[in-house]
């Protein structure tokens, strides 16, 4: 996928991937412990968690190394204009049980959220009820968006 211009609803046709260590998207209520979030964050972190309450989950609270690896991934797929996944335990303490992450891009968060969510795999990376926090990383290129969601386990 090349960096061509292209019409935000064409964009939003993103790859979102999840990989897992171990074996119509609604506003959501700022979820305990989100203080200190950019605003770019802070919208990819509230949906994660609208997703989540949908199905039932509750809200996860921001893992701090979660988000600092997601935003640091997020600018990294911004710089290169694809998508990849990291090395998942890069960035991460000693003392987690189990990762996931997904990527995906889009005209806006929303679109790239949407993108994530279409696919069962990775919409179901989102709703894992084992999770203890997530980090998210938001990273713009021109037009298109990179956002970058880390699940954490502890």
């Amino acid at each position: 996928m090349g960096l061509a211009r292209v019409r935000p609803t064409v964009a939003a046709v993103a790859v979102a991937t999840a990989l897992v260590l171990t074996g119509c998207v609604v506003p959501a209520p700022i979820a305990p412990s989100s203080g200190g979030l950019t605003a770019n964050q802070q919208s990819a972190y509230n949906l994660v968690n609208s997703t989540r309450a949908q199905y039932g989950r509750a809200a996860l609270p921001v893992d701090w190394e979660a988000r600092n690896k997601a935003q640091g991934w997020a600018q990294h797929l911004a710089a290169i204009g694809h998508l990849a996944h990291s090395n998942l335990a890069d960035g991460i303490s000693p003392g987690w049980s189990a990762l996931a992450e997904n990527v995906g891009f889009g005209g806006s968060i929303p679109l790239a959220h949407a993108t994530i969510t279409s696919s069962g795999q990775h919409l179901g990376s989102i709703i894992d009820p084992r999770w203890t926090g997530v980090g998210t990383g938001v990273a713009w290129a021109g037009t298109r968006v990179y956002v970058v969601q880390v699940f954490v386990q502890r």
